[in-house]
């Protein structure tokens, strides 16, 4: 009988951590971590095989953190599961925030408090030289199909275990790889995440058909 394996790949934006920059998460950030867990957790519990966990994160302590705290969190929840649940925690470069110039982070600042992300984020995915010096939107798109790409095939390679993969990563970056699926002018919010599964990306709210079609292992 064939075995029915969780494939799952989520691309998830750090949770809200108000004004301090090194990663000490507000409440809400706090609240968006528990109900990521409850998410990645049920759906390793509902496996009927056994089932491996990768988080990874990049650079910045923001992502470190939750990928420690998330880890440690479905460890508990988990912890009583009749099949076996492995997970692990590794950085990744290729999620690291974008580079950037000061008119780039002189304008995020101004907007991103008014919740106004995306009037940065429109003319630097639609003007090119708009922020010259910030690393481009087909260099971070580069990035996250690269990571996406390469996770995809070791998932399906892997015949024997349901396999969950999580990376915790940052707007902007992720940006330019949704919008080559959804062609919408829209930034993840903090704690939002999107889950791509089945040639399928459920991202706020929508679903996307074919991704595959829309997005080149070129990088």
């Amino acid at each position: 009988m064939e075995k029915s394996l969780l494939k799952q790949i989520y691309l998830a934006r750090h949770p809200d951590k108000g004004k301090d920059v090194h990663g000490v998460f507000t409440e809400k950030g706090a609240a968006q971590i528990d109900e990521f867990k409850g998410i990645i957790s049920n759906a390793a519990l509902t496996s009927k095989e056994p089932c491996k966990i990768n988080i990874y994160f990049s650079n910045r302590d923001r992502s470190k953190i939750m990928a420690h705290l998330l880890s440690e969190k479905i460890k508990e929840t988990v912890s009583g599961s009749e099949m076996p649940i492995e997970i692990t925690t590794e950085e990744d470069t290729r999620i690291n925030q974008l580079r950037y110039n000061k008119k780039f982070i002189t304008m995020d600042r101004e907007y991103y408090p008014k919740g106004q992300q995306e009037k940065v984020f429109e003319p630097w995915i639609k003007i090119k030289d708009y922020f010259p010096g910030t690393e481009t939107p087909d260099e971070c798109f580069n990035r996250v199909n690269s990571f996406y790409m390469e996770k995809s095939d070791e998932i399906e390679a892997d015949t024997e275990n349901s396999r969950i993969v999580v990376a915790i990563s940052h707007s902007y970056l992720l940006d330019a790889f949704f919008y080559r699926i959804t062609e919408k002018i829209r930034v993840i919010k903090p704690g939002e995440y999107a889950l791509l599964e089945n040639n399928s990306m459920k991202y706020a709210g929508e679903i996307y058909e074919n991704v595959s079609e829309k997005i080149s292992r070129k990088e």
